[in-house]
């Protein structure tokens, strides 16, 4: 791809076509990581620059260098057809255990807690001073994977929103342990 470096025509390689196919329109080698076709159809968004420039701006200092990223417009803004339903609004009392990181890169906490509460029947599990996407066993965190593995096994929810420190290590079985 030298060519396209130094401003001259190039043809991208067809295993590139078919990433960009996978990735753009969900079709191709791709299409098992190809996020931008699924979140495009999940709700439409605004078509101009200035809202998600202010929504930068005035987010900045909750994540100065991650945040501006997460809110940038995508090609979502430009995506050419829009979702076929309107946006799924979920305010239920499923019992469902939210298990989160406050330093997401991935899923700013905000919108987290806007879930949360959309579900009313649920609890938070806060990873606290993690920055990272996914809390479950990743983090190596007792407190987190000791609560999430009992609701999986059990069903039941932490009386209360609980919140654990990133500083925590977990407690693994050796892998002597397992069969």
């Amino acid at each position: 791809m030298k060519a396209a470096t130094d401003g001259m025509p190039a043809v991208p390689s067809e295993a590139l076509e078919q990433f960009l196919a996978g990735v753009l329109t969900g079709t191709g080698a791709a299409t098992d990581r190809a996020g931008t076709p699924i979140l495009c159809a999940d709700r439409a968004v605004s078509r101009h620059p200035k809202t998600y420039y202010d929504d930068i701006r005035t987010h900045r200092g909750d994540g100065p260098l991650f945040e501006p990223l997460t809110r940038n417009i995508s090609p979502c803004a430009f995506w050419p057809i829009s979702p076929i339903e309107p946006t799924t609004t979920i305010h239920n009392n499923a019992p469902v255990l939210i298990t989160s990181a406050d330093g997401d890169p991935a899923t700013p906490y905000a919108g987290q807690v806007v879930m949360h509460h959309a579900l009313t029947g649920s609890r938070q599990l806060t990873l606290q001073g993690a920055f990272r996407h996914g809390a479950y066993f990743g983090a190596g965190n007792a407190c987190i994977d000791t609560t999430v593995t009992a609701y999986l096994l059990g069903g039941a929810l932490p009386g209360t929103d609980l919140t654990c420190t990133a500083h925590e290590p977990s407690k693994r079985p050796a892998a002597a342990d397992h069969p």
